[in-house]
């Protein structure tokens, strides 16, 4: 079974690396497709 999930966050974010960390420990693969920091205009 895959699935996708899509949400706003950068992965350097502390929230975000802990969640991910997370769900490394309970996936048997974890692919991370993009993590694209907002710019500054």
């Amino acid at each position: 079974m895959s699935f996708l999930l899509i949400f706003k966050g950068h992965r350097d974010d502390p929230r975000v690396a802990a969640v991910l960390e997370e769900v490394q420990l309970r996936a048997a693969d974890l692919r991370v497709l993009g993590s694209y920091p907002i710019g500054v205009l």
